[in-house]
């Protein structure tokens, strides 16, 4: 009977509390039904920093590895200090992720509530860009009626100039070793996302811009797009072509003595899922075979890792000689793996071309790693975001009171190579940055680089030497 009355109490004082400006938190542990864009409680978001703070120096292998513990230290203090006032969801959530990302490693990262896109309004920016050097192009247009030109550097949203919203943005979004190929490649993959956390989801963005070949800037308004109409346009670019998986494709070009073998994922890890990637990888290499195709472009851009048993199935068909994939200590499930990999039975004995660029990551990034130290073909394109080494086997952490996911890392992998740096990711032996033009037209410049040097080494004479068989 004493409770129900207390509770009595505390809902008629609910109002009171309301009126004189004092915020009411639920209970501990629940968020309730508050829309994420709502505002929490300097309690209730000190608590959660707190338990980010927690969940980082309980789980993480090598939490001071790019930012040393004193830093770290000072970083949330200050961010704790910041915390003067009830934020929305979205302020604290900048805040918290920029904590994070200076861990260095890509899989340690914030997440928002699955409900984050539930509430209000499912309006994105509706503008796919690409970013050269600190500045922002249009790319792709996710509305028809947009009077925006492909090609257009953007250069403000909603009055904010861009230079402001990528020093807001990029410190938020975690790469590994703090470096800035995946994060660029992150934002542009994902800008509709961080358009979000910055704008909310109005139904209209304003826009200034610079149409191609000009100088003077113009200014419009769109109308937002939901986010499905978004993930849909990226995975319909340029898509790979295959009957089975929309992230595997072979395409054999007799004239050329060439086949382009794309494979933009390697998160393969059920087994039914590993049989089909197994079925795909064991079939095109048999075609490559069959049609004596002496150059492989293995096309790994985008690729943002996965499976391990994936990355060796592959291995196992571009080595010359079995060579270890893990470097001791990787952990339980993978001691395997740091014996040689088996050659497979009719591996490809020609030559190998392998595109990259700063999504490569994780997985992808041992599997480059492997390639650029033992040699094995040329890699061209743009420097990988991952490298031989990344933290994974992550955990999520839930912060109670906002809702906000840390997915933290928790064990070292790191491929089997000598004197490779952390400081960068795997460098191509032949770089290749494509320029706006192509990137607006669609044309393929890593790709033409890859076929361009097929001929320059047809014109050497050194596709003379058939193919040996095993």
């Amino acid at each position: 009977m004493k409770k129900i009355r207390l509770i009595l109490f505390l809902t008629a004082l609910i109002p009171v509390c309301r009126e004189y400006g004092l915020t009411v938190a639920p209970e501990a542990g629940s968020r309730g039904d508050r829309p994420f864009g709502s505002r929490y409680a300097v309690r209730e978001l000190r608590e959660d920093c707190l338990k980010a703070k927690e969940a980082m120096e309980r789980l993480h292998p090598a939490l001071y590895e790019f930012t040393d513990r004193a830093t770290f230290q000072r970083l949330f203090e200050e961010q704790l200090a910041r915390i003067n006032q009830p934020l929305t969801g979205p302020e604290f959530f900048n805040l918290v992720a920029a904590v994070v990302a200076r861990i260095g490693c890509g899989h340690s990262r914030a997440m928002v509530p699955d409900s984050f896109w539930n509430d209000g309004p499912a309006g994105c920016f509706p503008l796919g860009l690409t970013f050269v050097r600190n500045r922002a192009y249009v790319i792709q247009l996710f509305d028809a009626d947009i009077p925006i030109p492909p090609g257009s550097e953007i250069i403000a949203i909603q009055g904010r100039p861009m230079s402001d919203i990528l020093r807001a943005v990029l410190p938020t979004i975690s790469s590994d070793g703090l470096r800035d190929p995946l994060k660029w490649a992150s934002l542009a993959e994902r800008f509709y996302f961080y358009a979000a956390l910055q704008f909310g989801r109005p139904g209209r963005f304003a826009v200034a811009y610079v149409p191609p070949g000009q100088t003077r800037a113009r200014k419009t308004e769109l109308n937002s797009v939901a986010r499905n109409v978004i993930m849909a346009a990226w995975r319909n670019r340029n898509p790979p072509a295959s009957s089975i998986d929309p992230d595997l494709g072979l395409q054999i070009i007799e004239e050329k003595s060439a086949a382009v073998l794309t494979i933009r994922n390697l998160n393969y890890y059920r087994d039914q899922d590993m049989m089909r990637f197994k079925s795909f990888i064991d079939s095109s290499f048999s075609k490559i075979r069959g049609s004596n195709i002496r150059n492989l472009v293995l096309d790994l851009r985008g690729n943002a890792g996965g499976s391990p048993f994936a990355a060796t199935l592959l291995l196992s068909y571009l080595e010359p000689n079995p060579v270890p994939y893990f470097a001791p200590g990787c952990g339980e499930g993978y001691a395997a793996y740091v014996k040689p990999i088996p050659r497979a039975e009719h591996p490809f004995l020609g030559r190998l071309l392998t595109l990259v660029d700063g999504r490569c990551f994780s997985s992808t990034g041992h599997l480059l790693a492997l390639l650029k130290f033992h040699r094995i073909g040329v890699l061209v394109g743009g420097e990988s975001g991952g490298t031989f080494e990344c933290h994974d086997a992550s955990q999520v952490v839930n912060l109670p009171n906002t809702g906000i996911k840390i997915s933290m890392a928790r064990k070292t992998y790191a491929a089997a190579v000598e004197g490779m740096t952390l400081k960068t990711g795997v460098v191509p032996d032949d770089p290749v940055e494509p320029g706006i033009g192509e990137l607006i037209s669609g044309k393929d410049a890593v790709m033409e680089y890859a076929f361009a040097l097929i001929e320059k080494y047809k014109m050497e004479g050194k596709d003379e030497k058939p193919i040996a068989t095993n």
